[in-house]
C-alpha cells in the first residue's frame, strides 16, 4: 500500500494534486485503526501545506523576478495545458515536459507580447520555470515526508 501512495505522490511531477490523492492510503489506515486520527489530521495538513506552498512558491517567486501578475496566470494556464496535451508522449513522462514547457512558454509569450523584448522575455520564462519547478519539488518533498510518518505510524 505504500508503494501505492509513493506512486501517487509522484504524479505530482506532473502537476496533478498526487499528494491529496495519496491520502487515500492513510484514509484506509485510519479505518482500519493502523493510524490515529491524530497522525491523518496531520498528514492532512501537511498536504494542505504541500498544495498551498508549491503555489505560493511559483506565485512569490514570480513577482520577485518581476513576473507580472497576468503572466503568472497565463503561465499556469499554459501548464496544464501543455501538460494534458503532452501527456500521452514518452508513457506520461510528456506531462511533465509539457507542464514545465507551458510554464515557461506562458510566461515568456504574455511578456513577449507586452514588452518586444526577446531576452527580457526568456529570462522571465526562466525565472517563471524555476519558480515553478522549486514549488513542485518541495511539495514532493512534503509527499515523501507523509510518507514516513504513514510507514512509522503503522
Amino acid at each position: 500500500m505504500i508503494a501505492v501512495q509513493f506512486l501517487l505522490i509522484c504524479t505530482t511531477m506532473f502537476g496533478l494534486p498526487g499528494n491529496a490523492i495519496s491520502l487515500i492510503i492513510p484514509i484506509i489506515f485510519l479505518l482500519m485503526h493502523y493510524i490515529k486520527l491524530k497522525i491523518f489530521i496531520i498528514l492532512l495538513i501537511l498536504v494542505a501545506v504541500g498544495e498551498i506552498l508549491e503555489f505560493y512558491i511559483g506565485y512569490i517567486g514570480g513577482k520577485f523576478f518581476g513576473i507580472s501578475k497576468k503572466s503568472f496566470w497565463v503561465s499556469v494556464i499554459f501548464g496544464i495545458i501543455f501538460g494534458i496535451l503532452m501527456a500521452p508522449l514518452f508513457l506520461g513522462i510528456g506531462a511533465l515536459i509539457g507542464l514545465f514547457l507551458g510554464t515557461f512558454s506562458g510566461t515568456f509569450l504574455y511578456e513577449y507580447s507586452n514588452s518586444k523584448n526577446l531576452n527580457h522575455s526568456i529570462k522571465l520564462g526562466f525565472y517563471s520555470l524555476f519558480s515553478r519547478l522549486t514549488g513542485t519539488f518541495i511539495k514532493f518533498g512534503i509527499g515523501i515526508l507523509t510518507i514516513y510518518l504513514t510507514l512509522i505510524n503503522v
